[in-house]
């Protein structure tokens, strides 16, 4: 390769283009499979909320849970569209989240009382949030050492913890807004946690390959636990090796 043209390969703004469009890829996988969990759950709450309805125990859970599959047969493009909005708005340059919020802050300066919805939802979000959180923390916490190594990179990337459970419970909750009860919102909860928050091993493993593919901070492995043939054995159903107390080791790579 003469130098002339390894110098235009190498140059900072091509590295820049290489960058930015590695992060455009990383924000459509996001999209594209949050877009595909939420389709799932609302298609299965309807099914779920049907076989409730069969099988309750007296009219009112009967009228109730029929009642909310017809109100979700009915919302369903509304929060498909509502969650992927804000999903999305999660996914813009960090520089322009900070902007965002400040506007955000500014427009809502004045002072309100949380009514006991609001304080039940925050609950919800949180507990939800929380322990997914804690159940991916060493997936996330590679992911947002990757997005701060990336940031150096490219004014694209979004913020670092962006990908937090968190923010897609919060996006859920805006998704429902005030078109439920608060015992409704607390079942379709359930099935949120369940269905979407309790299933983002993929997504989480997928973006993280994505980066050591790209040379994002590759030398990340996850944490490998020493095996002894004699204290591990074989979890026949989920293929993983589990340590004596029955938990499950996790010996793959993420660059695998």
């Amino acid at each position: 390769m003469s130098d002339s043209i390894k110098n235009q390969v190498d140059s900072p703004k091509n590295n820049s283009a290489k960058y930015d469009q590695l992060v455009s890829d990383i924000h459509n996988s996001i999209t594209t499979r949050l877009t595909d969990l939420m389709s799932i759950l609302l298609n299965s709450a309807q099914d779920k909320l049907f076989d409730m309805s069969e099988a309750a125990d007296n009219n009112e859970d009967q009228t109730q849970y029929f009642e909310l599959m017809n109100q979700i047969r009915e919302l369903k493009p509304e929060i498909s569209v509502t969650f992927d909005e804000k999903i999305k708005a999660l996914l813009i340059p960090a520089k322009d989240h900070k902007t965002q919020q400040a506007q955000d802050k500014d427009d809502d300066s004045e002072l309100s009382l949380i009514d006991q919805d609001e304080m039940e939802s925050i609950v919800l979000v949180k507990g939800i949030g929380e322990r997914a959180s804690s159940k991916y923390r060493e997936q996330l916490q590679h992911l947002e050492a990757r997005f701060e190594y990336l940031a150096l990179k490219t004014p694209a990337i979004f913020k670092n913890d962006a990908l937090l459970p968190t923010n897609f419970c919060q996006a859920f909750d805006d998704a429902l807004g005030d078109n439920f009860s608060n015992t409704n919102k607390k079942l379709l909860f359930s099935m949120f946690d369940a269905e979407l928050a309790s299933k983002l091993d993929a997504l989480y493993d997928s973006i993280n390959n994505r980066l050591i593919d790209a040379e994002i901070l590759p030398q990340i492995k996850l944490h490998k636990y020493k095996k002894s043939p004699s204290l591990s054995r074989l979890d026949p159903q989920h293929g993983q090796p589990e340590n004596a107390d029955g938990s499950q080791q996790h010996d793959d790579a993420v660059g695998h």
